[in-house]
This record gives structure tokens, C-alpha cells and sequence, in this order.
């Protein structure tokens, strides 16, 4: 009795110390910030009433780097984005983005462009821009 006492006491104490260094690890991990590349993204076409949910969003190009935010959502008939008109941050101007172009990144409410920030800044302005 007094050896299964002692090993169960030791293998609660083990587990323990095990348990509490996993879930400092986990915790770690779960807080860590997520590399741009690595990040889940979806087709504009899933995005929940993207009127609403795109109409102030951020956008990076494809390395995750800032490069303006959504100025204008042009929609179909049937509610599907057509083109995203985006400020860039420089040079100053808008341009147009079709949803060929870019990816909703629901972790964070941003899009991600499928392009360079030199690719993106080398489109011509939008239409009435």
C-alpha cells in the first residue's frame, strides 16, 4: 500500500510539473504573433455582407507589408464585390482591386493583396479618382 501511495503521490507530482510546463508552452504559442504568409485567408466571395465588413478594411500586399485601406466597395446586383477601390498610403492615390486579387484574412478583418507593394503602386488610378 505504502508503494502504490508513493508512486501514485510521485506520478501526480510529475504530471504536474509536465502539465504546467505544456501549458506554458501553449500559452506561449497561442500568443505569438502569426507570420502574414502563414495566415488563414478566404475568397472575398465568403465574406459576410462585405459592404459592411470590407468597407474600412486594411490592406497589405502579399509579404503582409501595409499599403492603404479600402476606400469604396463596388458590389453586384447580387452582393458580390466587383472591385475594391483602395487608398494607398504612398503614393497617394486609389486604386482599383478585383477579388482575383485579393484574400480576407478573417483572424484580423485585413486583405492581402496577391501582389508586391510595387505591383499594386504601379496600377493606374481608378476610374474617377
Amino acid at each position: 500500500m505504502r508503494v502504490a501511495t508513493t508512486f501514485f503521490v510521485t506520478t501526480m507530482l510529475l504530471g504536474g510539473v509536465a502539465w504546467a510546463g505544456n501549458a506554458a508552452a501553449m500559452k506561449q504559442a497561442a500568443n505569438a504573433p502569426r507570420a502574414a504568409s502563414t495566415a488563414k485567408t478566404v475568397d472575398i466571395s465568403e465574406v459576410v455582407n462585405p459592404s459592411d465588413t470590407l468597407s474600412e478594411a486594411k490592406v497589405e500586399d502579399a509579404q503582409g507589408k501595409p499599403i492603404g485601406e479600402v476606400q469604396r466597395v463596388v458590389t453586384s446586383d447580387s452582393g458580390l464585390v466587383g472591385r475594391l477601390e483602395v487608398q494607398l498610403k504612398s503614393p497617394q492615390k486609389v486604386v482599383a482591386l478585383t477579388p482575383a486579387q485579393v484574400r480576407y484574412v478573417p483572424f484580423n478583418g485585413k486583405l492581402r493583396t496577391t501582389m508586391t507593394a510595387d505591383q499594386v503602386v504601379s496600377l493606374p488610378a481608378a476610374k474617377g479618382q
